[in-house]
């Protein structure tokens, strides 16, 4: 996760930032705010919800998709905020 940006990026990333290719998904949800600034990657296992269609998500309308996470079952950091946004 970057500052005002919370994009998921499916398994197994490596890098994961706006810039990084594919649909840009937004991750939200209140089951998310124990991250603190939560700034890297994140391994997460979660129970939520996917957009079906297409449109304008997240900050500024940005993403393409949004999830919304009603449980995290497990969540670890993988990397840093130095090495996510490669």
């Amino acid at each position: 996760m970057e500052l005002e940006n919370s994009r998921f990026c499916p398994a197994p990333a490596t890098s994961c930032s706006y810039q990084t290719a594919g649909d840009r998904i937004w991750l939200s949800g209140k089951t998310l705010n124990p991250l603190g600034n939560g700034e890297g990657i994140f391994k997460v296992e979660f129970l939520g919800r996917q957009t079906v269609r297409k449109g304008s998500y997240g900050h500024f309308g940005a993403f393409d998709h949004e999830i919304i996470v009603d449980k995290i079952i497990k969540l670890r950091r993988v990397s840093d905020a130095s090495t996510s946004a490669k």
